[in-house]
């Protein structure tokens, strides 16, 4: 897999704007910063993953789409401890993270 830091990190954020316009167009009219100004509600994301060690390019989407799902500040609210946990965690690699976050996800949907 090609880490991000090694493409244009204005074409994934083009890339992402337009993935998350397209997949999420309900659930970004709730993310003010994303209506205001896509390109900076993105790239503010991906600081945010790259503070977590999350540099690979899906991981990182993975990291923007919680933001969309759970809200953009997911990783400290209150309402979402676990994924503080899991970002927290120094014994993890990034994709290692988004994998628990993901499978935790999966979890919750399927308890409902």
């Amino acid at each position: 897999m090609e880490e991000l830091a090694k493409v244009s990190r204005e074409a994934f954020v083009k890339k992402m704007v337009s993935h998350l316009e397209v997949a999420y167009s309900k659930e970004l009219r709730d993310q003010v910063g994303m209506v205001q100004n896509p390109q900076n509600f993105v790239r503010g994301g991906v600081k945010k993953a790259m503070l977590y060690g999350i540099s690979y390019e899906h991981d990182v989407q993975l990291y923007l789409e919680c933001m969309v799902e759970l809200g953009s500040s997911f990783d400290t609210d209150p309402a979402t401890p676990w994924a503080s946990k899991i970002l927290q965690n120094s014994n993890l690699t990034g994709e290692e993270k988004m994998n628990e976050i993901e499978e935790y996800l999966t979890f919750l949907a399927m308890s409902k």
